[in-house]
């Protein structure tokens, strides 16, 4: 006989809340919106300074959220080689240890389950993948399991787990037809990331951030993805430099992860050109880019991300990111990843804000039933 309450969700990812990024939101937003419609949703992902291991949320719909924090903690760290490949394989281990656990245990109280995994955790080899496979066959229907891709860094190595899923999401179209070619005559799922609109920025407040960093309103390019190399960093630095040597007064900040520093951000950082503020709170985020001559996020590799989405809404200068949801729009799109056309575009800076661009796409409400609908289940299952 089936019981009553609805499946568990178990959600792995990256980063979870009080940690600034993308993952993070998105997980919280999901999370939330499922509670809402009485699912128990627990969340699997690291440590985070200062936050405790476990906390728990109820909402009035009759869920509940845990968060589980049990993973070492490794954003924006600074290590040598072999110490964040020792720290990357010890958390693989204990993912693929957590995450069994609660799906198995409470499965008794629940009609179902749903593992939904962030596709960054397995972008390296990691134990993790054989251990949500021999937890589906013995599941079996009882058991959603889902990929959620969120960029198109995936290749034929991930291809085996996205084919022994139940079901694969991609959050853009650029990243939905990427997919196609890994999928075995499946079609991935394309479902946009959950959105909501953060609150107003005053301008006093966006002022105090701006001063608090030593920057000044309309002389600094603002990058929100951190040094990384796969997200068009280096070009962006060089365009900054480059239009600097032309006379333009400007200045690239940085937030977020220091994954790819080098001794080419050492040599900007000391002339002025770059200033990396490290991960700092989300609110401090919004505010810079308010401020911002241009919020630059020119990489390729991009779906229409929760930074440029917010940078729309708050009415910021943006270069955003060539894919077709920002080619259907106004919005100033980089035409490449190259140092001389970011160098124009930051001398062309600061464009007009966007005011057309279709938020509907994101509405909460919508996705959250649309993830409702990939959960085990008598009816037959939706593959596209």
């Amino acid at each position: 006989m089936a019981n009553n309450k609805p499946p568990l969700w178990v959600i792995l990812t990256p980063i979870v809340r009080p940690a600034a990024g993308g993952a993070a939101i998105y997980a919280d937003l999901l999370a939330s919106a499922l509670a809402q419609r009485s699912r128990d949703v627990v969340l699997i992902s690291e440590q985070f300074p200062g936050a405790p291991a476990r906390e728990q949320t109820a909402f009035s719909g009759g869920g509940q959220v845990t968060i589980e924090r049990v993973l070492p903690f490794r954003a924006g760290r600074d290590r040598i080689e072999l110490r964040a490949a020792f720290d990357y394989a010890r958390s693989a281990i204990m993912l693929a240890a957590q995450v069994c656990a609660p799906i198995e245990q409470r499965m008794r109280e629940a009609d179902g389950a749903v593992c939904l995994v962030h596709s960054s955790l397995i972008y390296r080899p990691t134990p993790l993948v054989a251990a949500l496979n021999r937890l589906k066959r013995r599941l079996n229907q009882r058991l959603s399991l889902i990929y959620d891709v969120r960029d198109p860094l995936a290749g034929r190595r991930q291809s085996g787990a996205f084919n022994r899923a139940d079901y694969v999401i991609a959050s853009s179209k650029a990243v939905q037809a990427h997919l196609a070619a890994l999928l075995d005559g499946r079609a991935p799922i394309h479902l946009p990331i959950p959105f909501e609109a953060p609150a107003p920025i005053s301008a006093e407040r966006a002022a105090e951030a701006a001063l608090r960093h030593n920057l000044r309103p309309g002389a600094f390019v603002f990058s929100p993805n951190g040094i990384s190399r796969r997200k068009g960093h280096g070009a962006l630095r060089d365009g900054v430099l480059l239009a600097r040597s032309e006379g333009l007064d400007v200045t690239l900040a940085v937030a977020g992860r220091r994954r790819d520093w080098s001794a080419l951000d050492e040599s900007a950082a000391q002339s002025g050109g770059l200033r990396y503020l490290g991960s700092i709170p989300h609110e401090e985020v919004l505010s810079l880019m308010s401020v911002a001559r241009l919020v630059a996020i020119p990489s390729p590799v991009e779906a229409p991300s929760r930074a440029a989405l917010e940078a729309v809404t708050i009415g910021a200068s943006l270069l955003a990111p060539p894919v077709e949801e920002f080619r259907t729009c106004s919005a100033q799109i980089a035409a490449s990843c190259t140092r001389e056309t970011l160098a124009k575009a930051i001398a062309a800076a600061p464009f007009p804000p966007v005011r057309d661009y279709d938020f509907s796409r994101h509405a909460l409400d919508v996705i959250a039933t649309r993830y409702i609908e990939l959960e085990p289940g008598p009816a037959p299952r939706r593959r596209a």
